[in-house]
């Protein structure tokens, strides 16, 4: 009890710096398989995801065929999951609109205006895009298996 009021009054202030907007949340993960490649190779493969995850939004939503608007998304990422096991993945919160070209805001109402199946296809292509161009560039990737239980 003796920690509730700090507490309250914490939560209190952290309101005031959310801005009153509808969002949604959309998780961008990388198949486990390559888990191994991005442990070794942390900063490229972090820097791929967080490009791919970021570009795959900002096209989808300035398609006229979604939304055609500049959306506002702030990206996170998470290395670890639930298990604590490696688990790389991008949470992103996105705005549920967007300013057009006019600069007026401009919504798909209640529901999320990019379809999953979409971003996921688009996001797939783009991590490959990404690593397909650290390859060219001449990008030395580590690989360290681990095994497991040691």
């Amino acid at each position: 009890m003796c920690q509730e009021f700090p507490k309250e009054k914490w939560v209190d202030a952290r309101r005031e710096d959310v801005l009153d907007a509808p969002y949604f949340h959309v998780v961008f993960t990388v198949p486990e398989e390559l888990n191994p490649v991005i442990y070794s190779n942390q900063k490229l493969l972090y820097d791929a995801l967080y490009h791919a995850s970021s570009d795959t939004l900002r096209e989808l939503a300035s398609d006229s065929k979604y939304l055609g608007a500049d959306i506002g998304y702030i990206c996170i990422l998470h290395t670890w999951g639930s298990e604590m096991n490696f688990h790389p993945h991008i949470h992103a919160v996105v705005l549920d609109g967007g300013l057009d070209s006019k600069n007026h805001w401009k919504d798909n109402g209640e529901e999320f205006f990019l379809p999953i199946r979409v971003i996921s296809r688009l996001f797939r292509g783009k991590y490959l895009a990404e690593l397909k161009h650290l390859w060219e560039d001449g990008k030395q990737l580590e690989i360290t298996l681990k095994r497991e239980g040691k």
